[in-house]
């Protein structure tokens, strides 16, 4: 589910090609048919919350377990997150961990240690604002189709 608008960050892509991005990523994947894309955040006005969200998919799909993979930067303030209880009562959390990052830990379900995973948007964004499309950190961290529609757009 892309982004919205989030009360914590402005987004830097119209919402429209980042659910179009988000479906080419996921496009030729073994696992597309256990893959979920929604948008309803980005179909909604106004300030988006994860409650909302959750809540959605709660009346529109049926699962057996939702886990929700939180990177390390937000555990920090998962807990202020509007309506948390609610959260932590209708999903299994998961954390994507990096070192030097502390957080509570009763609070995650799972945890996926990350610390290999030298990826910044802010990063790859840099290489494609300069033209940098076949350079080896753009080719591991986006799928050729992503790459190609990022060019096609003119994105960045």
């Amino acid at each position: 589910m892309p982004t919205g608008n989030p009360p914590h960050k402005q987004c830097k892509t119209d919402s429209h090609h980042r659910l179009e991005m988000l479906k080419q990523a996921i496009e030729n994947c073994d696992t597309n048919k256990s893959i979920l894309v929604d948008s309803f955040e980005i179909d909604r006005s106004g300030k988006t919350y994860f409650v909302d969200n959750l809540k959605h998919i709660l009346e529109k799909y049926s699962f057996d377990e939702i886990a929700v993979l939180v990177c390390a930067d937000h555990a920090q303030t998962i807990s202020r997150w509007k309506n948390f209880e609610f959260i932590a009562q209708n999903v299994k959390l998961a954390i994507a961990s990096r070192n030097n990052i502390h957080y509570d830990k009763s609070l995650f379900s799972y945890e996926l240690d990350s610390s290999n995973f030298d990826v910044s948007s802010t990063q790859l964004r840099k290489l494609l604002q300069d033209n940098k499309y076949d350079s080896d950190y753009v080719k591991l961290w986006l799928p050729v189709p992503v790459t190609n529609y990022i060019i096609n757009n003119n994105l960045y």
